[in-house]
């Protein structure tokens, strides 16, 4: 069994209960104070963020926030995930003065079991929190927020990941496109930018060759299943969403590992790619790529890990913590994890 859970509080706290470490509840204030800044007295993030002086900069409080965040929900941390079928109201009676809405509708607690499930947060849910929430200058290129080790080193959470940044879904370390204030392509290589970017880049970022060059050989085997919902989904259960599908009453999951082939051809355009004929492979170690100007501090992030009191917020007000039902949180918290 995993050892911890975590849980995205979207509209007022970023939440993740470590529970190896139980009974200590870092609970850590993202979202919130990224976007909102209810509560400066826990964290300065967002003020710090807004000053001009910070303009692709990523301010310390941003960076502790950040670590904070990592620490609680590494370690294959869960999350919820919710079938986003329409409601089977002749399955379910009692639902049925829910009648034409989704699962994903209704509060956690009144979603039939076999309708949701936990799976890891993975890296695939930090790309995501950190391109919907994160400062302009605590993202690529300017702060390296990917730290050296998984989130969680399971082969479908790793394979999620690596598949989800090649594709583009999340705008992370493996992103070479020019960044948001930046706006005339034409230009970038002979007019400055500011916020200043890091020399070599647009480019292969180092931490995206590092994080390609991931040996998920470790963690997989040919017959590892590679779909997260399908891996964590309940016995025996079925859920055929738009987005989110599992089939646990068949012989199985279809979606395997197999040979390990890591990168379609038709990922051979990404920075950090070479294709030779019909072979994509990361480019070369020597090889030049930018480097961010800052990125996670590793040490910090072992000792909020060992340390998790460090993280934990004040109270905030009845006001700042009004918000959307659980169920909208908890819903947003399962796309998140499978990188929908």
């Amino acid at each position: 069994m995993l050892p911890s859970i975590c849980g995205l509080l979207w509209y007022v706290v970023y939440s993740c209960l470590v529970g190896r470490r139980a009974p200590v509840e870092a609970t850590h204030s993202f979202s919130d104070a990224q976007v909102w800044g209810h509560n400066e007295d826990d964290s300065t993030c967002k003020k710090d963020a807004e000053k001009s002086k910070n303009a692709g900069i990523c301010p310390q409080s941003c960076q502790d926030d950040i670590t904070c965040m990592i620490a609680a929900c590494s370690d294959c941390a869960l999350v919820d995930i919710v079938c986003d079928e329409q409601i089977d109201t002749t399955a379910y009676p009692k639902l049925a003065m829910s009648q034409g809405l989704q699962y994903d509708d209704l509060d956690l607690a009144d979603v039939p079991a076999d309708k949701k499930a936990q799976s890891p947060y993975g890296d695939s849910g930090l790309f995501d929190i950190m391109n919907t929430w994160g400062p302009e200058g605590c993202r690529y290129p300017y702060y390296g927020y990917l730290p050296d080790a998984p989130l969680c080193n399971e082969c479908s959470s790793l394979a999620e990941a690596k598949e989800d940044v090649l594709n583009g879904l999340w705008d992370g370390p493996c992103n070479d496109d020019n960044p948001p204030t930046w706006d005339d392509d034409a230009n970038f290589a002979t007019t400055p930018h500011t916020p200043a970017t890091p020399a070599n880049y647009p480019g292969c970022g180092c931490d995206c060759a590092d994080f390609l060059r991931r040996d998920l050989s470790a963690a997989c085997t040919a017959t590892s299943c590679i779909n997260v919902a399908q891996q964590y989904a309940p016995p025996n259960t079925k859920c055929d969403g738009s987005d989110v599908k599992w089939d646990t009453t068949a012989t199985g999951c279809t979606d395997l590992y197999g040979a390990g082939t890591q990168f379609d051809s038709t990922w051979s355009g990404d920075a950090c790619l070479d294709s030779t004929g019909s072979t994509t492979v990361v480019q070369d170690a020597s090889a030049t790529c930018y480097q961010t100007q800052a990125s996670t501090s590793e040490p910090d992030l072992v000792d909020y890990k060992a340390n998790p009191k460090q993280c934990a917020i004040k109270p905030i007000s009845a006001a700042a913590a009004a918000g959307p039902a659980i169920s909208a949180v908890l819903a947003l918290v399962g796309a998140v994890a499978l990188g929908l």
